[in-house]
């Protein structure tokens, strides 16, 4: 007849310690083999995008602002809205352009442009949207744009893309 071993009290205490810290350490690389990269990836953006893409022939990017300083004592300095377009050729592109003063809260509202332009041949082009530099609070203003765009190929008409967003440029009054 056989008899089943038993462990004593203090081997069991071992084990499960044993078993308890390797599970413990199990379940944290884990979770850090699932967090860090959601960490370092970012937050999302469904609507803003500061990178080119390529939609139906042409990519579409908002450049940061120039400021553009004449004399600080007259206020006549200009900001510079760049908006840079690559399209392959036959394609036609309709541009619409946002300019915004970023503020804490609410951004505030300073215009807007659009431009239509046919590409007979592959091409890059950079759009020029100079303004006079804004003054809409006591202090420093920080300004950005962001460009939409859809594309006409063939006949055809793609519906508007997403916005594409500069990086905030400083305005030092």
């Amino acid at each position: 007849m056989f008899t089943k071993k038993t462990d004593s009290a203090a081997e069991q205490a071992t084990r499960r310690s044993r078993f308890g810290k390797a599970g413990a350490a199990a379940a944290v690389l884990a979770f850090a083999a699932t967090a860090v990269p959601m960490a370092l990836a970012g937050p999302a953006q469904a609507t803003d995008d500061q990178h080119g893409d390529d939609h139906q022939g042409c990519e579409v990017w908002a450049l940061k602002p120039v400021v553009h300083y004449n004399d600080h004592g007259k206020h006549d300095d200009y900001v510079d809205y760049r908006v840079k377009v690559h399209c392959d050729e036959g394609y036609g592109i309709e541009l619409y352009d946002q300019r915004w003063e970023k503020d804490h809260g609410h951004d505030q509202y300073l215009g807007d442009w659009s431009k239509y332009d046919h590409f007979d041949q592959e091409d890059t082009s950079v759009y020029h949207i100079k303004k006079k530099a804004p003054d809409t609070e006591h202090g420093d203003e920080e300004v950005y744009h962001r460009v939409t765009y859809k594309v006409y190929y063939d006949g055809d008409w793609t519906g508007w893309h997403n916005w594409k967003k500069s990086h905030v440029e400083y305005v030092y009054q």
